[in-house]
């Protein structure tokens, strides 16, 4: 089955590494900007579960998408805290 989320992508392909034989380049799905972006964009958290130990899954958003999350959530947090309405920022790719 293909979540509408997904942009057709099956549940099983999104969560896999894939490698494009013709030049050796690993990629993965990301859920936060809905693209296949290379390995290299999942380094920060690929370091963690390496440093924690073998059995946690692999990442499902590239780095970008994490750090534009963890902002996204202080933004809300500030704004709450001054009790004021949060204007939604537009998604940069």
């Amino acid at each position: 089955a293909i979540p509408v989320q997904n942009k057709q992508v099956c549940t099983d392909c999104d969560t896999k590494v894939w490698m494009l034989r013709a030049d050796l380049a690993y990629f993965k799905w990301c859920k936060g900007c809905k693209r296949f972006r290379s390995i290299m964009a999942f380094r920060e958290r690929l370091r963690n579960i390496r440093s924690e130990g073998s059995n946690l899954k692999l990442p499902s958003k590239c780095d970008p998408c994490r750090l534009r999350g963890r902002e996204g959530y202080r933004d809300k947090k500030q704004a709450s805290a001054e009790g004021r309405a949060l204007v939604p920022k537009a998604r940069g790719r």
